[in-house]
C-alpha cells in the first residue's frame, strides 16, 4: 500500500520549489567572492609572516634560514649568557661534582621566556667530552633583567678542563 502526502496549505508547492532557486542564487552571488577571500587571507598571512619575523622564527626555527635566504634576516635574540663559572665541589656521596653557574641576560625591551642553556664539558684541547641542556631557575627573563642558572654533573668526565655554556638550539626546547 503506497502512501502519498498532500499539502492543503496555500502556496506550499511554490515555497518548496523556490528554496532551491534561492540557494542557487546565493551560491551564484558568493562564487566570485571566494577567490577574493582566499587572496585576502593569503595576503594577511604573508604580511603577518613578514611583519612578525622574530616571532615566527622563534616558533619555527627553520624559518630564520628562509628569511635570510630572501634577504630579510631575523634580528639577533636579545638574550645572552654571562658570568659563567664552573668548579669542582664535593658531592653528597663525597665524589667530585661539577657545579656550573651563570646568568641569562635580556637586553631587549620585552620579556622573554627563559631558554634552556646548553652546557658542554671540554677537554684540554677544547673537544667536547660531555654535553647536556639545563633550565634556568625562572620561567621568564624580564626586559632588561636576568635569570640565574645552576646545574651540576655528578662525576664529570676524566680530562675535563673547562665548560662552555650557550643558549640551547631552539629546536631542543
Amino acid at each position: 500500500i503506497g502512501v502519498e502526502a498532500y499539502s492543503h496549505a496555500p502556496g506550499a508547492a511554490s515555497a518548496a520549489s523556490s528554496a532551491p532557486a534561492a540557494s542557487r542564487a546565493r551560491a551564484a552571488f558568493l562564487r566570485p567572492l571566494a577567490p577574493i577571500a582566499a587572496t585576502a587571507a593569503a595576503l594577511a598571512f604573508v604580511m603577518l609572516a613578514l611583519g612578525q619575523r622574530p616571532l615566527v622564527a622563534a616558533l619555527v626555527p627553520a624559518a630564520a634560514k628562509v628569511y635570510a635566504a630572501i634577504g630579510l634576516p631575523v634580528a639577533a635574540p636579545a638574550l645572552s649568557i654571562v658570568d659563567v663559572h664552573g668548579r669542582l665541589v664535593d658531592g653528597a656521596d663525597g665524589r667530585p661534582t661539577l657545579a656550573v653557574t651563570g646568568r641569562i641576560v635580556n637586553s631587549g625591551t620585552r620579556a622573554s621566556p627563559a631558554p634552556k642553556v646548553a652546557v658542554k664539558v671540554l677537554g684540554a684541547g677544547g673537544e667536547p667530552l660531555y654535553a647536556w641542556d639545563a633550565t634556568a631557575s625562572a620561567r621568564e627573563v624580564a626586559a632588561g633583567g636576568d635569570a640565574d642558572f645552576r646545574v651540576s654533573l655528578a662525576v664529570p668526565p676524566a680530562g675535563a678542563s673547562s665548560v662552555a655554556v650557550t643558549i640551547a638550539d631552539a629546536g631542543t626546547r
